[in-house]
C-alpha cells in the first residue's frame, strides 16, 4: 500500500491539513455539498447525518435549512472546525469524532445520510455504505458524492499529470481504495449495502 493511501486513512494526516482544507479545498467541495443538499429536497426538520463531514460543508447547508443535522469525522481537527462553524448557526454539539465504518448511532435513526467525497476513501468503503444503510429509517435517503475521474478533482489531476512527467518510472497512486466513478459502479455499491439506487446526478 502506498504512503499516500496510508495518509488518507490516518486521522493525524487530516488534522494536520484541516486548517488549510477549510480555507481552500472546502470552498470547492462545498459547492458540491450544496448541490447535493438541494437535489435531496428534504423536508424541514429532517434528521440528517453527514458522514466524513470534513470542515462541515454539507452539515452547514443542512443546518441553514432547518434540518436536525449531525456531522461525523474521524479527524478531531476537522470536527473542531465543523463544530465551530455549526455553532454559528445553531447551538448544541453538531460535529462528533467517529469512525464512519462503525457509527455509534442506533439503527433506523436518520431520515437521510450523506457522504460528500468521503466514504469512497475509507479503508473499507463497503462498511461505510453498510453503516449508512443501517442508520437510515425505512425509505430513508442515502446520498453519496464521488469523483468521476480516478485522480479526483481538477487540481488533483493536474498534480498527478505533473508527477507523472517528473517521475515517469514511479506510479501515481489513487487516493482511494475503491472507486465508484460510474453510475453502474455506484449503483452496485448501493445494492451491496441493501440500499435502493434511485438516481445518479452528474454535477460540474
Amino acid at each position: 500500500m502506498s504512503s499516500q493511501a496510508l495518509a488518507i486513512h490516518d486521522p493525524a494526516h487530516w488534522d494536520s491539513v484541516s486548517t488549510n482544507y477549510a480555507a481552500e479545498a472546502d470552498r470547492m467541495t462545498g459547492r458540491y455539498a450544496q448541490a447535493a443538499w438541494e437535489l435531496a429536497a428534504l423536508p424541514a426538520g429532517a434528521r440528517v447525518l453527514d458522514v466524513a463531514t470534513g470542515a462541515g460543508a454539507l452539515l452547514l447547508a443542512a443546518l441553514r435549512d432547518g434540518a436536525d443535522a449531525i456531522g461525523i469525522d474521524f479527524s478531531p481537527g476537522m470536527v473542531e472546525i465543523a463544530q465551530a462553524r455549526a455553532a454559528e448557526i445553531t447551538p448544541g454539539q453538531r460535529a462528533l469524532v467517529m469512525d464512519g465504518q462503525q457509527l455509534d448511532f442506533p439503527a433506523e435513526s436518520f431520515d437521510a445520510a450523506f457522504s460528500i467525497f468521503g466514504v469512497f476513501m475509507f479503508p473499507d468503503p463497503a462498511a461505510g455504505f453498510a453503516e449508512m444503510a443501517r442508520v437510515l429509517r425505512p425509505d430513508g435517503l442515502a446520498v453519496v458524492a464521488v469523483w468521476e475521474n480516478a485522480g479526483g478533482a481538477g487540481p488533483a489531476q493536474l498534480f498527478a499529470q505533473a508527477a507523472q512527467r517528473l517521475f515517469p518510472d514511479q506510479p501515481v497512486p489513487l487516493p482511494m481504495a475503491r472507486l465508484f466513478n460510474s453510475p453502474e459502479l455506484l449503483d452496485a455499491a448501493f445494492v451491496e449495502a441493501r440500499l435502493r439506487p434511485e438516481a445518479v446526478h452528474r454535477v460540474t
